[in-house]
């Protein structure tokens, strides 16, 4: 009896974290690379930033973070069911860095500087594209 108790609250707890997951809306914002222009997912509180792209089953259509003022962080892959790839940009928009990180995975991914924003995609993605460190992000309307 205690089992079936312990089941039913475990499945309802894991319910109600999965429809809060959901339950969070994130806007999209432009951000153009090179010829590129894409609209992301934009993560630009503290919450929407904690939420990222964990529970998951796509990348797409990508997700920017954007922090107030530039300043040292890190990434993990906690809760996050796939494998992403991470620019990490700095205050004039240039990628400062391009990390691939495993799902699932708790290592973190400290930036190499003080940056004010990271933009993650699927895995592969900024290889396929030919973007590489050095290359600018531009956000906002195009």
């Amino acid at each position: 009896m205690w089992l079936q108790r312990a089941c039913a609250i475990i499945m309802m707890l894991a319910f109600n974290y999965v429809v809060s997951a959901e339950a969070i809306k994130f806007e999209l914002v432009k951000v153009q690379v090179k010829q590129l222009t894409l609209e992301v997912e934009l993560a630009d509180t503290p919450q929407l930033r904690a939420q990222g792209l964990m529970h998951r089953t796509t990348a797409k259509p990508g997700m920017l973070f954007v922090y107030p003022y530039p300043q040292q962080t890190a990434f993990w892959m906690r809760n996050t069911l796939i494998p992403l790839d991470l620019a990490y940009i700095d205050q004039q928009g240039t990628i400062v860095a391009i990390i691939q990180m495993n799902a699932m995975d708790d290592t973190t991914h400290p930036s190499p500087t003080a940056i004010v924003g990271a933009l993650e995609m699927e895995l592969g993605w900024y290889a396929k594209q030919g973007i590489k460190v050095g290359d600018v992000i531009q956000i906002g309307q195009y």
